[in-house]
């Protein structure tokens, strides 16, 4: 089957805030982009708000669970604490009451890169969803796409599982953190959309990453800066 590289480049009209797998809801830390696991789940999203249910369950979700997805960061990122209003349940009284939260929160003017591998006969399909997507994880990460090629990622320019990069490359002073990925690509309909009380096991597992991004402290702020990985 012949296939081809879409990339799709999108800007971050404003702040945006990415929650890390596993990070605490009181003290959220954030990616610089999202996970493979985020792009498929965003990308069924607006496959049902553009072809329906039934067309993007049998037509869309089996090729979507089996791409390769790359995704490039933006070439500059300032992550900024902000504290905020929240609420906290108490068990004890059963009732929520008003905290303090502590939620990083991300800005950029560069523009980020999704990469798919996708069937050649797919690719309208493909340029549509890419062309729709509003927001990734929620809709505090607001997004819009200003332009979609076919080209293909180069060779460390992407995020990548610290499990796939050379044994003898370091990981300093890179950016590191967890990102969700689909567990394989056979996955059905009902494991990832359908809700059911009590599933066999998760549909994503969490891969320890790497992105290509350097870290700058600068008090509580952090400055990332785009700078390709070791291959």
């Amino acid at each position: 089957m012949e296939r081809l590289w879409l990339a799709a480049d999108y800007h971050f009209p404003g702040t945006y805030s990415l929650r890390i797998p596993l990070s605490s809801v009181n003290n959220t830390r954030v990616m610089p982009a999202p996970g493979p696991g985020t792009v498929r789940l965003a990308l069924i999203r607006t496959g049902v708000e553009l072809f329906g249910l039934r067309a993007t369950r049998e037509d869309l979700f089996p090729s979507l669970c089996a791409i390769q997805i790359r995704v490039r960061p933006p070439a500059q990122i300032a992550m900024t604490p902000q504290r905020l209003h929240g609420y906290k349940w108490s068990r004890k009284q059963h009732t929520p009451h008003l905290s303090l939260i502590t939620r990083d929160m991300a800005q950029t003017s560069a523009i980020m890169t999704i990469y798919l591998h996708i069937p050649a006969h797919e690719e309208q399909m493909y340029r549509m969803l890419l062309h729709t997507v509003g927001y990734w994880g929620q809709s505090d990460s607001l997004t819009t796409c200003v332009a979609i090629s076919e080209r293909s990622p180069l060779p460390g320019e992407c995020m990548m599982p610290l499990a796939a990069l050379p044994p003898t490359s370091s990981v300093q002073p890179f950016f590191l953190c967890l990102a969700s990925e689909f567990r394989h690509a056979h996955l059905s309909w009902e494991e990832v959309v359908v809700a059911t009380p009590a599933k066999q096991e998760p549909f994503v597992r969490l891969d320890l990453s790497l992105w290509p991004l350097l870290i700058q402290r600068r008090g509580e702020c952090t400055l990332l800066t785009w700078c390709p990985l070791p291959t």
